[in-house]
Parts: C-alpha cells; structure tokens; sequence
C-alpha cells in the first residue's frame, strides 16, 4: 500500500502494553502513572484480527512488538502464535531486557524472529540513575540468552543522553563487535517527559560519530530503503570490527522515507509516532459485523494513512508508553 505521497507502507509498530516494569528519565514520572486497564486493552483475537487486515489489505510485512515493556503481557507468547502464520517477513520484538533470560526460548519457540534490547548505560549506577531501577547484569544476560535461543540479529538500542552515557559510546561500540551484534545509537526525541530538558540532554549523531572517529575506522553504509538506522561499518584496526547503526530523527530526518504504521495497546492506529490522536480501531473490532467491519477497517486505515505526515515537528507531550515504543 502506498500513502498519498508514494512511500510505501508495509510495517507496523504494535503496543501490547503501556505497563512497564522500569521508570525511564526520559519516557515515565518517577512517581505514579496511571496506565490504561487490562479491559481497555486489545484481546490477542482483535490484534490478531487487525493484523491479519493489515497483512491483507496493506501489504503490511514486518511487525515490531512494543510496549511498555511487552513481556509483561500474560499472553504474549498466544499472540506470538497467533501472529506467526500471518505471512510475516518480519515479526520482532523491543524489550528492556529484564525478564528476558527466561523467555527467550519460549518467545523463540512460539514464532518470533528477533529482538530489539534497550540498554543506556553498560554502568550498574548509571543503570539504575536513568532506568529508576533494574539490573543491568539481567538485562546483559538477557541479550546472551536471546543469542542462545536464536533470535537474532539482535539490536541494542542506546538512548544517547549528553552529560550521562555519552562517555560511554565507545565503550558500547566494542560491546556490540565483541558479540557481534549492531548497537544503535538514537537520538532523544522530545517526547512526553523528555520534552521539558530535551534541548539540555541531546546529543547529535555527528557529536557521536566524533568520539567513535577518535577510537576506531568508520565508514557510513548506504541505509537500507525503509530503514531507520544509518549503518556504519567500524573497526579498531587490530581485527575487531562489526556495524553500528544511529537512528538520528532530530538531524537526519526520515519522515519522508517512513514506511511505518502504529496500533497502541488500546486500539488507535497511527500513521506517525508524533501524532497524539489516532484512528480508534477497538469499536470497529468490538461492535462491526461483516462488511460494515470490513468497510469500518479500511476507512481507518484510509484515515491513518492519510494523516501519514511528509514532515513532523519531532515533539508530542505524550508519553512514548502510550505511544508505542
């Protein structure tokens, strides 16, 4: 499917969950956060269900699972199977890590292809200054776990936070090559709770680069269509090397070549991670029969699309929870 603009549409970002097991600084308050309720979120049947249309009807090709931390849902590995024979290329995962030594097989067994880890600082303290909690030791074994149980290529994504981590890049670099697995460096975003301190706490992708240029050969790669992530080959000149990737929105915006839908946890289809409203798909799941439900999914397709902008102003107040990850 192609949206007003010609970009093709053929991916999905699906939220499962706004809960979350870690309190990021740039993503969640540290104190109490109100998250929408188990029976205001979409059953495994109406995301299946929605998916299927999509695959059907769009073209759609590839399905990153998010959240929140999606492994908190009690019926993720039922929706993993439920997913897997819907003629996938691509069925993922992003996660914090934390639960993941102990899913990682099953998740594996059940249809997945591969993980997306978050990981912002390799620090134990550091760790658990911008996570408000968690153990980095379990999300590190999480990473090897998912080696273990094939789901792979892993990526690590890496939140760039200036006067945090930043002294920390090269530091990641070597993480990523010595268990060869593409850490991804990602701009901040001003979004929900990093709104407010975004302009003290951003590091560009050039800034990084500099310091990575410092230690190591790099050579940027041509970027995949569709993709994200600007890959760089890097290597250290005594036999190490590998690929890192930086996903830089603020400078190097890639709206226009943006290939992606989204559906929240609680059933709003979006054409754009900034976009605050969104298309309600859970009445038309819920309540439609027939063809007024299938009239009812292609005009909030149509609608998502549509609203699919060419350019974004890279700032929302809403939290990246409710937004899908």
């Amino acid at each position: 499917m192609k949206d007003p603009r010609g970009r093709t549409i053929d991916s999905l970002r699906l939220s499962v969950t706004e809960r979350c097991n870690l309190r990021c600084a740039y993503c969640l308050p540290a104190g109490p956060v109100s998250f929408a309720s188990e029976e205001e979120l979409l059953t495994a049947e109406e995301i299946e269900e929605a998916v299927r249309f999509l695959v059907e009807r769009a073209g759609l090709r590839r399905v990153r699972i998010t959240g929140g931390e999606p492994l908190l849902r009690e019926d993720l590995l039922d929706l993993v199977g439920r997913l897997r024979p819907l003629n996938l290329q691509d069925l993922s995962l992003t996660t914090n890590g934390q639960l993941l030594v102990s899913r990682a097989r099953a998740l594996r067994d059940a249809g997945l292809d591969r993980v997306n880890v978050s990981l912002d600082s390799l620090d134990p303290e550091r760790f658990r200054n911008v996570r408000r909690g968690g153990d980095v030791k379990k999300t590190v074994e999480g990473i090897h776990a998912a080696l273990d149980a094939g789901l792979v290529p892993i990526k690590v994504n890496v939140v760039l936070l200036k006067g945090t981590n930043d002294g920390e890049i090269v530091e990641f670099a070597r993480f990523g090559m010595k268990r060869g697995i593409e850490v991804r460096f990602l701009e901040l975003m001003a979004i929900g709770e990093a709104a407010s301190t975004h302009e003290g706490r951003f590091l560009s992708m050039d800034e990084a680069l500099g310091r990575l240029r410092a230690s190591f050969r790099v050579e940027e790669l041509p970027r995949p269509d569709g993709s994200p992530s600007i890959p760089f080959a890097v290597s250290d000149g005594n036999g190490l090397g590998g690929t890192i990737g930086f996903i830089a929105p603020v400078s190097r915006p890639f709206c226009n070549a943006c290939r992606r839908l989204r559906l929240s946890a609680t059933g709003l289809l979006r054409g754009c991670l900034m976009n605050a409203g969104g298309v309600a798909l859970a009445p038309i799941l819920q309540n439609g029969a027939g063809d007024d439900r299938r009239r009812g999914l292609e005009e909030a397709l149509r609608r998502a699309v549509d609203e699919k902008p060419w350019v974004s102003a890279m700032r929302t107040g809403v939290r990246m929870n409710t937004l899908g990850g």
